[in-house]
């Protein structure tokens, strides 16, 4: 165990002294000459460290601590041959964190064709890829705003990646992604009998696009989990007030109650113009349950009343560069891709805050019917577009329907260094 884990720790320090190699494009991608042919390496580290205390523990949404440690170890490969690309990209954070061996945590493990027809460029994908679901899913870690993404996508897009099928569309300023994930949670299954539908479409105007300048984003997403009824696996048996810590904030949604199926829908707006950007994703979900206890769940063989229940979320976040550094002072937005790409700045610094609003006054566990509220400040400085440093606040408040304990709150204070090739 030590010798596997001071390999990784090697190979994690090797990574880092790349990072001077990497920017200048060298061996780390290469390309045929017939250009047909290419591929590259690639990977990031992010270390997290912080504090977070609370009202109270009544409500187990987490425990007062301080910590540190590792987000992500990735290192991965890409390429194209022809038509067929691929990606691997193995995490090995988990691997890292527990006391004894545990397996390797792969993201994203797919085999692509690639194809064009009437003017517009497709690509098929069959393995594990991310989900059609919001514009913050679609955006790698390495480019978000906050450390993480606010805790209603980290729960209702069901773990955010799983194996399944995809088809990607797009041209010069839309997109569309569909897609059929198998099981009804993260990989929980292989039986193609149930699993998730999802689409996702996405429009830029051109208008807003000159000169790299300004831009517009538009987007909608629908998604349908269609379960067994075996178990409760819509896509998270819990909601994150926040994925900051390992160990919560959290609140379950479900106990142990079985369902029937799941609907999901949401829509995108962001903006872009300069130094300033504002990002915004509403999201709705309904649960169609199964006959039992309409607030601890039921079981799909009673002959009980059924439960129904819905929940709506949304966030709103605005960043702002100020004025020093160099390279462009902008967020990259890519219109063929709706999402966004890697900031080409160095000695340069951005400001960000985020509100986010969860309501699950009709959700189906008493200690969570209610909503959750959070405010998130961030700091982002960038020595280079590949080296970073995020120091963020975050505060989130309970309201609970249990008449005993009505509140709770957390406050999280948190660094979080952020390497990527």
């Amino acid at each position: 165990m030590i010798i596997k884990k001071n390999l990784i720790i090697t190979s994690a320090l090797i990574a880092i002294n790349l990072i001077s190699v990497v920017s200048a494009g060298t061996w780390l991608k290469w390309e045929s000459k017939n250009k047909n042919i290419k591929g590259q390496i690639f990977g990031r580290i992010n270390i997290q460290s912080g504090v977070t205390d609370t009202d109270d523990s009544t409500n187990t949404i987490t425990t007062n601590s301080d910590y540190l440690y590792y987000r992500r170890i990735r290192i991965g490969a890409s390429g194209q041959i022809g038509p067929v690309s691929f990606k691997i990209e193995p995490d090995f954070a988990s691997y890292m964190e527990t006391v004894s061996d545990s397996n390797v945590d792969f993201k994203d493990v797919w085999v692509g064709y690639q194809f064009k027809m009437f003017d517009i460029k497709h690509k098929f994908i069959l393995g594990n890829d991310q989900k059609p679901c919001g514009l913050e899913i679609q955006n790698s870690s390495r480019f978000t705003n906050h450390i993480e993404r606010h805790g209603t996508l980290s729960s209702w897009c069901q773990g955010e990646r799983s194996k399944g099928y995809r088809l990607h569309s797009s041209s010069k300023n839309w997109t569309t992604h569909l897609g059929y994930s198998v099981g009804e949670g993260k990989n929980s299954d292989t039986d193609l009998t149930h699993g998730t539908y999802g689409v996702r479409a996405t429009y830029s105007p051109l208008a807003f696009n000159k000169k790299d300048k300004q831009w517009l984003h538009t987007g909608f997403m629908w998604g349908y989990n269609k379960t067994d009824g075996s178990d409760n696996d819509w896509g998270s048996s819990r909601t994150d007030a926040s994925r900051f810590i390992s160990s919560g904030p959290r609140l379950n949604i479900l106990k142990t109650g079985e369902h029937k199926d799941a609907t999901r829908y949401g829509i995108e707006l962001a903006f872009g113009q300069g130094p300033l950007d504002v990002q915004y994703e509403r999201m709705w979900m309904s649960v169609d349950g199964c006959g039992g206890d309409s607030l601890t769940g039921g079981s799909c063989t009673s002959i009980g009343t059924e439960y129904d229940f819905s929940a709506w979320s949304h966030y709103v976040t605005a960043s702002y560069f100020l004025p020093f550094g160099q390279g462009k002072i902008m967020r990259a937005y890519n219109p063929e891709k709706g999402s966004y790409e890697r900031i080409k700045v160095s000695n340069a610094a951005m400001v960000a805050y985020r509100y986010g609003y969860q309501d699950y006054a009709d959700a189906a566990n008493n200690k969570t019917r209610g909503n959750i509220a959070d405010h998130t400040f961030t700091l982002n400085y960038f020595f280079n577009p590949y080296h970073s440093v995020q120091v963020e606040y975050y505060r989130a408040t309970f309201d609970f329907s249990d008449a005993t304990n009505t509140s709770d709150k957390a406050d999280v204070f948190q660094l979080n260094w952020r390497i990527d090739f």
